[in-house]
């Protein structure tokens, strides 16, 4: 009874060995897949067209689809606003956003007042009268 205990745990052993070794090919598919892949980023992702918009460096990211790419903006200049997606070659489909408008109000603007005057200079006080004489 032991030795077919020991030799059903020999088998399985050997099927866990082989699955390790393929899903270890598989894994280094992946990577040998996955580094060209990142190698061709570099390429197709160094046009970063939405700099000329005013896009800072890191408002948007490369997304590529086998062949081709865009950029997808998801911050303009750091700020988070709703996500653009940008052709490839010129950015068509970006554009910096409107900034909000000063509200307007009803009033008329404040006219300028005129500094105050200085004040007068002062008058020197009367002489006393002259001193009478006896």
């Amino acid at each position: 009874a032991n030795v077919s205990r020991d030799a059903g745990a020999s088998r399985e052993a050997e099927d866990l060995a082989v699955d390790i070794a393929d899903s270890n090919e598989t894994l280094q598919l992946a990577v040998a897949m996955l580094g060209g892949r990142r190698a061709n980023a570099g390429a197709m992702c160094s046009n970063r067209c939405f700099l000329n918009l005013g896009f800072s460096g890191s408002d948007c990211e490369c997304s590529i689809h086998g062949g081709w790419y865009m950029w997808i903006c998801k911050k303009y200049q750091g700020s988070p606003m709703p996500w653009q997606y940008c052709e490839s070659g010129r950015c068509d489909g970006c554009k910096a956003p409107e900034l909000p408008k000063a509200p307007e109000t009803s009033e008329p603007p404040l006219a300028s007042t005129p500094a105050p005057s200085p004040p007068p200079a002062s008058t020197p006080a009367p002489s006393p009268p002259p001193a009478s004489t006896p």
